[in-house]
């Protein structure tokens, strides 16, 4: 199976990184524009709303994944050191949390 970066050359230009960046950015901003309009702006489009982020935050990994491949790097290592340094963050907010308790 060719990965995504294949499949993206094969059908459109090779994009820069600053480019790749920017998509990522754009897709950042639908999916909060579309949390935003559902928690506040239009309850009665919530439902909507959501399934329109839902679809905005699957570009964005997408776009992370195809950045991912641009600067050679394994998806799946950069999940994991991402998993364990968001583990090791709360693990140390946590103790500075039962610390300022105790104290």
């Amino acid at each position: 199976m060719k990965s995504l970066l294949e499949t993206r050359n094969e059908y459109w230009r090779p994009e820069s990184l600053r480019e790749l960046i920017t998509i990522i950015l754009y897709e950042l901003g639908d999916f909060t524009k579309c949390v935003v309009y559902a928690e506040s702006r239009y309850m009665h489009l919530k439902d909507a709303y959501m399934a329109e982020a839902r679809i905005a935050l699957a570009d964005m990994i997408t776009q992370t994944r195809l950045l991912t491949e641009a600067i050679g790097a394994d998806w799946d290592e950069l999940w994991r050191d991402g998993e364990e340094r968001f583990r090791e963050r709360m693990i140390e907010l946590k103790a500075k949390k039962e610390k300022n308790i105790l104290t």
